[in-house]
């Protein structure tokens, strides 16, 4: 997860979706739920930290695809960010 913040490209957008959705799957269905958080929580506050992350997120949706593959796209990146900023929401909501 790292190299991909360091290092983003367009083909490793579904990677980053796939890893995100899976940890998200699993904090949901976990009943010991610190352990997973605060990996999760590091990954969110990186993501939304590093500026290569947010142009390639950026650079994807300005790109000029064909219809359908920009509706993916489009789909996949408000899935990433709703995940990311809802569970990072939910984790300093649970600390209080």
């Amino acid at each position: 997860m790292g190299y991909f913040l360091k290092y983003p490209e367009y083909k490793m957008l579904d990677l980053y979706y796939i890893f995100l959705k899976n940890i998200n799957d699993e904090i949901k269905e976990s009943k010991k739920k610190i352990y997973k958080q605060v990996v999760f929580l590091n990954m969110c506050i990186n993501s939304f930290s590093c500026e290569k992350f947010l142009n390639i997120i950026f650079n994807s949706l300005n790109k000029e695809y064909c219809e359908n593959d920009k509706r993916f796209i489009l789909n996949t990146l408000n899935i990433l960010t709703n995940i990311l900023f809802v569970i990072f929401i939910q984790f300093f909501i649970m600390l209080y």
